[in-house]
């Protein structure tokens, strides 16, 4: 008899695989009061965007105006709200669907891999704080039982009295070195690049300065997207100050300009001036 079967995979091989999930934001995008479509954006562990995805939940029924709209907004979305993970540029792809099976799943796992986390109660800190306070008091005490006689007032005075001043005082640390701003940002670094494009060239160090109200930019420890780590925002039109700079650096089109910078907040790092199309940061007028 013809054998009109191939053999089938082995059962311990699923032929429908799930991958461990990747961090991401999602977007929902409203028409008034209805959703009509989602944006995520798959984040690498740096919180540089890997992609995105914007997700028609049903085209047909969106007039071509409104899907331009939707496009629009959630291009501006990847362009001012992360850096890219591979330069300055991310995918952002567009895709469609509907639903076509709606199920309640319940959860039987006790010990799910995902857990809500644990709240600790504010009294149990308390006590562990005491306990440690309590046990740096014991250690106090036994130290002055045990340690050297302490000197009476007139030894202090004697042993402690200043010496006769140097004829030259050391030189005082620079003020820059004092007021905590790297050595990368005490003097411009060019390397050769082209004059921005995009960049304000009226921007310069000690200057209020302002972000584009359309945009929101990253403050990184470093003025590099692929070496620095994130340690704020720069919001939607937010104020800052230029402590240092500028480091130039290329980008995909025009030569990016970095700033060394304090926010209202108190948050010190670097951020572009401008990204290839966009200005980013304008002086205070």
């Amino acid at each position: 008899m013809t054998n009109f079967f191939s053999a089938a995979e082995p059962k311990s091989t699923p032929r429908v695989k799930v991958e461990p999930p990747t961090t991401a934001h999602l977007y929902e995008i409203f028409d008034r009061s209805e959703a009509i479509a989602a944006l995520v954006v798959a984040l690498d562990p740096q919180q540089r965007m890997l992609y995105a995805e914007l997700l028609y939940y049903d085209r047909d029924r969106s007039l071509e105006s409104l899907q331009s709209d939707i496009y629009k907004r959630a291009r501006e979305v990847v362009q001012s709200n992360y850096l890219g993970s591979n330069g300055m540029a991310s995918e952002l792809r567009v895709l469609e669907a509907n639903v076509i099976n709606t199920e309640q799943v319940e959860h039987h796992n006790p010990e799910p891999t995902f857990s809500p986390r644990r709240l600790y109660r504010l009294w149990h800190l308390a006590a562990g704080y005491g306990a440690l306070l309590g046990l740096l008091l014991l250690i106090g005490v036994l130290n002055r039982m045990g340690g050297p006689a302490v000197p009476s007032p007139t030894e202090t005075t004697v042993a402690t009295a200043p010496a006769a001043a140097p004829a030259t005082a050391p030189a005082a640390a620079p003020a820059a070195a004092q007021n905590g701003i790297p050595a990368a940002a005490l003097s411009p670094q060019t390397d050769g690049l082209a004059v921005s494009i995009n960049a304000d060239n009226r921007l310069k160090v000690s200057m209020r300065v302002r972000s584009n109200p359309n945009y929101s930019t990253e403050i990184l420890t470093q003025p590099d997207p692929e070496r620095g780590e994130p340690v704020g925002t720069l919001g939607y039109g937010a104020e800052a100050t230029l402590l240092g700079g500028p480091t130039w650096l290329a980008g995909e089109s025009d030569t990016i300009v970095w700033w060394y910078v304090e926010t209202e907040d108190g948050i010190r790092g670097w951020t572009p001036a401008n990204s290839s199309e966009y200005t980013l940061l304008t002086p205070v007028e």
